[in-house]
């Protein structure tokens, strides 16, 4: 029982220092850029791991065929946006 009682407490606090990472972070860059650049960040993880094209989107990894068909071209432009930021950084 205590080593669980540790366990919690261990992720507990490193759950509260995270949290305050991403504060300051979403604080000072804005919330919506912080989840975009992540967004693209993990798009792009994902991609190099095997994933391929299949995910897409800004703020959420999902498969094309799962976003509203009028969405589509508003998805695709903030996508193009942020890769083309984040391909200057590579």
């Amino acid at each position: 029982m205590e080593k669980t009682n540790l366990l919690h407490d261990m992720l507990e606090e490193k759950m509260k220092e995270d949290f305050e990472l991403v504060k300051k972070l979403g604080d000072a860059i804005g919330y919506g850029n912080m989840m975009a650049i992540a967004s693209t960040l993990w798009k792009d993880s994902l991609t190099s791991n095997g994933f391929g094209d299949c995910v897409s989107g800004v703020f959420y990894g999902v498969p094309k065929a799962a976003i509203k068909k009028d969405w589509i071209k508003a998805v695709d432009n903030s996508e193009k946006i942020y890769d083309k930021w984040f391909e200057t950084l590579k």
